[in-house]
């Protein structure tokens, strides 16, 4: 033993499969931060996306409200057509039949 080390890469022997499996454990620790990061930063952006959506649409909603605004009528009540209405006098006098004689022919 000299206290150097060795180069780590493909070819290295290891002197017991603990050392290996704890360099094979570093390197999968590794790639899982790695991908963790990746993630939590995806995370970041979709929300940061999210917000911006959602001020915009709100926006759009209160622009919308302005230009065209709700205006809520009163329920109608319910027409029942059985009774006897005296006739509007806003609407025309019905048709009267005519009654036709050969002699008028």
């Amino acid at each position: 033993m000299s206290g150097r080390t060795t180069a780590e890469g493909v070819n290295t022997v290891y002197v017991c499969d603990g050392l290996r499996l704890i360099h094979e454990n570093n390197g999968m620790i590794r790639r899982l931060k790695e991908r963790q990061e990746k993630y939590a930063n995806s995370v970041l952006n979709l929300e940061h996306k999210l917000s911006e959506f959602r001020e915009q649409f709100d926006e759009q909603i209160n622009q919308l409200v302005l230009r065209a605004p709700l205006t809520l009528k009163p329920k109608r009540g319910k027409a029942d057509i059985d009774l006897d209405h005296d006739i509007p006098h806003s609407l025309p006098s019905p048709i009267l039949p005519q009654q036709i004689s050969n002699s008028q022919i």
